[in-house]
């Protein structure tokens, strides 16, 4: 695993938060589940993390309300939001606030390994390039198969769920 990309996943369900956490782990990145914004704004390694994967319906602060508060200090972290109750509105505010992605569960893999893809990239504002991007690729090379392939249709988005992924075909 590579412990500089760390990617928090909060989700008040315990059943989603450990399943993804564990989809995390297993292409390759340290992974850490909270149960609430405020346990993940309390945690020592808020600074050292890659990526943020959230649930948009939460008690206290909510998905988008955690991403806001932190792009609003000093530790903005690229968020992948995740839904299983999708709302129009809530997604156009989030995408166009800077969210990353705005994905509906169940979550399917390649678009979540995509996202994740993406905004290890955006860390530290090199999108696509640097050595995140690129220890990234070598770790999710040869990834084991959950059924879904995951794309590289790392660009310029067409997809109204994502703002740096081109739309795919049947999506």
């Amino acid at each position: 695993m590579s412990g500089d990309l760390l990617i928090a996943i909060v989700d008040d369900d315990d059943s989603a938060r450990e399943a993804t956490v564990d989809l995390v782990q297993a292409v390759g990145f340290a992974a850490a589940g909270f149960a609430s914004a405020a346990e993940l704004l309390a945690s020592e390694n808020l600074r050292q993390m890659a990526c943020l994967i959230a649930d948009v319906r939460m008690p206290r602060m909510d998905g988008l309300e955690l991403y806001l508060h932190l792009a609003g200090s000093s530790t903005p972290i690229p968020t992948i939001l995740m839904t299983a109750h999708a709302e129009d509105d809530t997604r156009a505010r989030a995408l166009e606030a800077g969210v990353q992605c705005y994905l509906e569960k169940p979550l399917e893999v390649g678009r979540l390994i995509a996202c994740v893809r993406s905004a290890v990239g955006e860390r530290g504002g090199q999108a696509g390039r640097g050595p995140r991007r690129e220890r990234f690729r070598n770790l999710t090379h040869e990834q084991p198969s959950f059924g879904t392939e995951p794309t590289d249709d790392v660009g310029s988005s067409g997809s109204p769920y994502c703002t740096n992924l081109k739309a795919t075909e049947g999506s």
